[in-house]
């Protein structure tokens, strides 16, 4: 699994997600009712390695968000191997959705 960082501003949640040798179209992030789901399904080359750390070919990481957040203007961005979701806090309620990466 990926590791990750959450933390908690005033205004917002920024979850960071060390996702190392993918590019934003390996990855899904969606929300349903009130959780975040990150998921991908990238498949690594099939090289016959001596050592091998970093394989995250399949994952689904979920988050229950809090009831306080803006579901609209959840935004991401995949930047040198690490994404990151910003989550506005504000007062309504989460819809079903899926998030566009930057």
């Amino acid at each position: 699994m990926p590791r990750v960082n959450i933390i908690e501003e005033d205004k917002e949640f920024m979850i960071e997600m060390a996702v190392p040798g993918m590019d934003k179209s390996d990855l899904v992030i969606k929300i349903d009712q009130n959780v975040l789901i990150i998921k991908s399904s990238k498949e690594f080359d099939q090289r016959q390695y001596t050592h091998f750390e970093y394989s995250y070919d399949t994952f689904e990481r979920k988050f229950i968000l809090p009831d306080d957040i803006y579901s609209d203007k959840i935004s991401a961005e995949c930047k040198n191997g690490i994404l990151k979701v910003i989550v506005p806090k504000n007062q309504e309620i989460i819809k079903n959705k899926e998030i566009k990466i930057s």
